[in-house]
């Protein structure tokens, strides 16, 4: 291996920062954050109506990656920022940066990409024996999409079976792990749909050892909690072990999401959250027309199936524009943390999922028909507003329904002098004991009329 290039390719990943004493550990960060949890990747769609300040809105994801300046180190020192200027000392900026999200938002995880596939940042010269190439000597390449004006976008195929191209990938993973900014590293183009077919270029044995390589040597030279991310649509077996996380693209060539579509997704986010190297997630990423109705009823579904079937991430992205991310004000609910079982069908009926959180429920509707359901408790419906017991969930949809305030005593959907009242009767009885603490005193008048 030429030494000197690899020297410069991992020195370009080197972030001289220690680990953060202000940030809580990765696992704890994933597992004791509210739903729903969205994630942030690629571009950030024009919210400027709606969150004018971008750190405002990139605060509201849990999950970054793709996402300037959090992007591969690789970046040049001199770039232009989302959050405003020009950046010329890049780690003083990204680490303030960093140090303010975690302030405003303890739970967030970052996550930078090694991009092994198509060489973009190992600045690889068209004369190098790490090519992909084809029978004419030729660099093989991938076409991959076709922009909004015909174009198609292409990307030159790195040989990330060849022993030299393993240690860059492992050594910059290993310089990333060092960096205590970031939390983990993305794989891209995992899943066949994705990466192409390469069997006219390596053979399927031989791709899949160096995929195995890859994530062994990267296992045993990072910390125990370092994640790792690919993106696929199917099971990996011979990859699970080393695999923290998973990048769903739900996208299909029109997005028209069948019912055979959602049950598809539904099976693989089972398999993954059986499967992956703790601490798992799932990162569901759907797609929608940016235009009302149909936009909000697409980010309402992924956002119900993945909050009834796993305990990851959702995200959408827009047409026209595919990699765009929105935020949607129904992420905005406080369901809290679950309690209920995962992919739990509501009263046995095929294709209608229920699962309960601190503050509520959220419930997944693809039977193909409206239905009708009864909660165990008062609830209001965040998008449909509609209180009580009694909903109604459309087909292809789903909607989640909050559960009273704690002071609502009288289960009546109000915080009022009612609800004082009561709790002032029982003054040094054990019921309505609001904050629980065993015994009914003027904590539990506070609380109640704090909530009026």
């Amino acid at each position: 291996i030429d030494a000197s290039h690899l020297k410069a390719v991992v020195e370009s990943f080197i972030c001289e920062q220690p680990n953060p004493s202000y940030v809580a550990p990765v696992a704890e960060r994933i597992n004791s954050r509210d739903y729903p949890s969205a994630f942030l990747t690629h571009k950030r769609g024009d919210d400027s109506e709606q969150y004018p300040d971008t750190f405002d809105q990139f605060i509201r994801y849990d999950f970054s990656f793709m996402f300037d300046p959090f992007h591969p180190l690789t970046r040049s020192r001199t770039f232009n920022s989302p959050f405003g200027g020009t950046v010329r000392t890049w780690s003083q900026h990204f680490s303030q940066i960093h140090r303010d999200a975690i302030h405003e938002n303890p739970n967030m995880i970052f996550i930078v990409e090694i991009a092994y596939f198509d060489g973009r940042f190992l600045n690889l010269p068209d004369d190098s024996p790490y090519w992909f190439r084809n029978d004419d000597g030729s660099i093989a390449i991938r076409e991959w999409s076709v922009d909004a004006f015909g174009n198609e976008q292409v990307e030159r195929l790195v040989n990330f079976t060849h022993p030299d191209v393993i240690e860059m990938i492992i050594q910059q993973t290993v310089a990333i792990a060092k960096c205590g900014l970031y939390d983990g590293i993305w794989l891209d183009r995992w899943h066949p749909d994705f990466r192409g077919e390469l069997s006219h270029l390596v053979s399927p044995e031989d791709e899949r050892n160096a995929r195995l390589q890859i994530l062994q040597g990267i296992r045993a030279n990072v910390r125990e909690d370092f994640l790792i991310m690919v993106n696929s649509r199917q099971e990996f077996p011979h990859f699970a072990p080393y695999i923290n996380g998973v990048f769903i693209e739900a996208h299909e060539p029109n997005p028209n999401y069948t019912h055979k579509d959602l049950h598809h997704f539904e099976n693989i986010i089972k398999w993954y959250e059986s499967n992956l190297r703790k601490p798992s997630f799932t990162l569901l990423w759907g797609q929608v027309n940016h235009k009302p109705p149909r936009s909000p009823r697409v980010m309402r579904l992924f956002t119900m199936l993945s909050l009834t079937h796993s305990d990851g991430y959702v995200s959408v992205s827009s047409l026209p524009h595919p990699v765009r991310t929105y935020y949607y004000d129904f992420w905005d609910a406080d369901l809290g943390r679950p309690v209920g079982k995962k992919a739990q069908l509501y009263e046995g009926r095929e294709g209608l999922f229920i699962r309960e959180f601190t503050n509520g429920w959220a419930v997944y509707n693809r039977s193909g028909a409206a239905q009708q359901i009864t909660l165990p408790a008062f609830a209001k419906g965040w998008h449909s507003k509609v209180e009580g017991t009694e909903h109604t969930v459309p087909d292809l949809d789903g909607e989640i329904f909050l559960k009273a305030p704690i002071a609502d005593v009288n289960g009546d959907g109000v915080v009022n002098i009612l609800d004082l009242v009561i709790v002032a009767n029982a003054l040094g009885k054990t019921e309505p004991d609001v904050n629980g603490d065993g015994i009914v005193n003027i904590q539990d008048l506070v609380i109640v009329a704090n909530a009026f």
